[in-house]
């Protein structure tokens, strides 16, 4: 495999960690969080990306079932919750030429537009009442302060990087779903990549640790989260085809007077295969490369959740203002 197309593909894991509220269902407020499968696992994910600007468009899916399952949201317990969501992600991403600490030097953040669809059954104690509403709308913003790279020898790559949700987007307690969580999350995150690019053969996986904070308005905090996103991948010259996996577990349980069900946690895994296709063009400005990547994750696995399927779909252009070592 040609190293530009190797370059190109590490993008990916950069440039799919969004915000979408209302996705995946956890044991939280809600029954979900913000990580979100899929988004931290993919092509070269620890790999050094050439320094330049980066702008991708996001698509994606989610429809899941949540049963019998009971949660709280907005004060209220809700079961039989069905879920679909498409959400469309503007990302913007700039690598430094410097190195600091023997390191690549990124950061970011992005905006994501989704629409949402929910329908569940309101506990009312002796009686119930069933629900359903939809919205549109712009979702919390990302924010990508700091993100180190490290190429080290003999194919082995590291990664680190801080993640931040805020929430911006509209919170109504009274509405039956939000564009917002209305509390923010720090998830901080290490990588690791083996790329034997003789034969074409990549194996990574990223491991995260979230900390949320209070949701002031239902007086909820959701726990202290763990997540593994992993992969491996074989490079067919500008092709590529790989299988993604994850697995995700609540540490700490939920707290505060709003967690009428208790501190209860979610678990849950899932795995399914991925393609991509990159370009590079030899240009001393402009764009200098496309990449293109889609995945499909099955969740068979949860617990205290809803479980679902996730469709993802990421085009990334790279920009440059003159080209890059070889």
């Amino acid at each position: 495999m040609k190293r530009p197309e190797i370059r190109v593909a590490t993008l990916s894991l950069l440039l799919v960690v969004l915000n979408v509220p209302a996705l995946s269902a956890h044991a939280a407020e809600g029954g979900y969080t913000n990580y979100f499968p899929g988004f931290y696992g993919n092509y070269a994910m620890a790999v050094a990306p050439d320094p330049g600007i980066y702008f991708s468009q996001y698509l994606y899916g989610y429809g899941a079932n949540g049963g019998r399952k009971r949660f709280v949201q907005n004060g209220e317990i809700r079961t039989d919750a069905q879920l679909y969501v498409a959400m469309w992600a503007g990302v913007a991403l700039k690598v430094f030429d410097a190195k600091i600490a023997g390191g690549r030097l990124g950061l970011g953040g992005w905006l994501p537009v989704t629409f949402q669809h929910v329908s569940f059954t309101l506990d009312l104690g002796s009686q119930s009442r069933s629900v359903s509403d939809h919205l549109t709308g712009v979702g919390d913003i990302g924010i990508l302060p700091v993100y180190f790279w490290w190429d080290l020898a003999k194919g082995f790559h590291i990664a680190a990087f801080e993640k931040i949700t805020a929430p911006t987007g509209t919170y109504n307690v009274n509405d039956s779903v939000n564009n917002s969580l209305n509390y923010w999350s720090f998830d901080t995150n290490f990588a690791a990549t083996y790329l034997n690019e003789k034969h074409g053969f990549e194996i990574s996986a990223d491991v995260g640790y979230i900390i949320n904070t209070k949701n002031i308005v239902t007086e909820y905090r959701t726990g202290q989260e763990l997540h593994l996103d992993y992969n491996l991948n074989k490079y067919l010259s500008a092709f590529g085809v790989g299988i993604e996996g994850f697995f995700y577990q609540q540490i700490t349980g939920d707290s505060g007077s709003g967690a009428k069900l208790g501190s209860f946690r979610g678990r849950a895994a899932g795995i399914g295969p991925s393609a991509m296709w990159s370009k590079a063009f030899n240009r001393d400005k402009g764009l200098k490369s496309v990449l293109l990547t889609a995945a499909w994750l099955y969740e068979f696995s949860a617990k205290n959740r809803l479980k679902g399927n996730f469709v993802l779909i990421n085009l990334m252009l790279e920009f440059s203002h003159r080209r890059a070592p070889p």
